[in-house]
């Protein structure tokens, strides 16, 4: 990808074992701040991850997605119920890097699919991930919680499911 975009160049955080191409810039762990002005750069975040049991660069996605950047990543367990592919970014297969290179060289050549599919993130975001919805979540989930709780206590205390009443 970097050789079709002469002025194009990549940030990636990995292990510094990892050796990079030219034009690709390592970084350790940077400031929110940093990282803020980074996605502003940006033109896509592009979250390469091996398979796991769950979605690995999850934070990084949302990050990207709430600042109106296109996002691409590997379709990883979980990472289609934040990764709507081709409506607020896309999902690659694992270990498929010419598929990553597609859609981030998609991103350059159409820059109106690349606003419209960061917009698009941006909304998902704002929608799904507020603060108020995620309090509301987590309050429903201990009340549930707290509620089979008390549940089973009433349950043991009636001796409900004694085996030898």
């Amino acid at each position: 990808m970097l050789k079709e975009y002469p002025n194009a160049s990549a940030i990636v955080q990995c292990s510094p074992e990892i050796s990079l191409p030219d034009r690709v810039e390592r970084v350790e762990r940077l400031s929110h701040v940093a990282i803020r002005e980074l996605y502003a750069r940006a033109h896509a975040v592009l979250i390469p991850t091996r398979p796991n049991v769950h979605f690995s660069g999850m934070t990084v996605t949302l990050e990207g997605m709430a600042v109106g950047r296109p996002v691409i990543a590997t379709n990883t367990l979980g990472a289609d119920e934040y990764v709507m592919h081709g409506e607020n970014g896309y999902l690659c297969p694992p270990g498929d890097a010419q598929k990553f290179a597609d859609a981030a060289i998609e991103m350059l050549r159409c820059p109106d699919v690349a606003a419209r599919i960061g917009e698009s993130a941006a909304d998902w975001v704002r929608l799904n991930h507020t603060t108020d919805l995620m309090n509301q979540n987590l309050s429903r989930i201990i009340e549930e919680t707290t509620g089979a709780i008390r549940m089973g206590q009433e349950s043991a205390s009636s001796g409900v499911g004694d085996r030898n009443p």
